[in-house]
């Protein structure tokens, strides 16, 4: 009787350091369990940053064409105006005082 009374308090303290065990590994679950949220929260927010800057380097492109063109313009309308004041100098210089 006392041999099945030992085993049977070695069986409750073996349950009783599993039940310990198995706590210890839900917490640590728990925890790596958060971790990755957090991970994923925090690629979710340098996702949106990415896609903010992509967007931001298109404008600047964009930005950087129109200025372009427009400088191609203004080079074009100054070659014209310097061809017409040749233009209006050679006029001006034909009456002569």
């Amino acid at each position: 009787m006392d041999a099945g009374r030992s085993l049977a308090q070695g069986s409750v303290e073996q349950i009783n350091s599993t039940n310990t065990s198995l706590d210890s590994i839900s917490q640590q679950v728990n925890v790596v369990s958060n971790m990755a949220h957090q991970i994923a929260a925090a690629a979710a927010q340098q996702s949106t940053v990415a896609e903010d800057i992509s967007k931001t380097v298109v404008q600047l492109d964009d930005s950087a064409n129109y200025v372009g063109e427009q400088a191609d313009n203004t080079n074009m309308y100054a070659a014209r105006m310097k061809a017409l004041s040749d233009d209006l100098k050679s006029l001006v210089a034909s009456f002569k005082l």
